[in-house]
């Protein structure tokens, strides 16, 4: 989004803030006329990605938005990486839970095959306990 910041009906920082709490996936490129009013180092720590002093040339128009080009590419990245990291730890809990269930079903067959028949000695139990596997 390139924003003209020479209005003087918008208050720009909080047009800033909104925008940015609504969405803030967005790339703002700010433009002044007037970079005492909203001097540089104030927008960006408002949030916008970067900003233009009028008058400017076309050269550095383009410069700066290959600069929020890659930004949203870093912020398209890390969202999926995000969605991906989420998916990965489902996906762990689910096994987890899986193997907590068949360690509590293992149990629960072992414990059933004791109760059938008691065990006389220990040999007998190595025995029973091999022919599970």
């Amino acid at each position: 989004m390139i924003a003209n910041f020479n209005n003087e009906h918008l208050d720009s920082l909080e047009f800033v803030r909104q925008t940015l709490a609504l969405h803030p996936e967005v790339a703002i490129l700010a433009v002044t006329g007037d970079p005492f009013k909203y001097r540089p180092k104030g927008l960006l720590r408002a949030g916008v990605t970067d900003c233009l002093v009028t008058p400017f040339e076309t050269d550095e128009v383009l410069c700066r938005l290959a600069v929020a080009e890659r930004y949203l590419r870093n912020v398209a990245l890390h969202t999926e990486l995000r969605q991906t990291v989420q998916i990965a730890h489902e996906m762990i809990k689910g096994l987890k839970d899986e193997l907590q269930a068949a360690k509590e079903s293992d149990a629960s067959y072992f414990a059933s095959l004791l109760q059938r028949r008691p065990i006389e000695d220990e040999d007998e139990s190595m025995e029973a306990i091999a022919s599970l596997h």
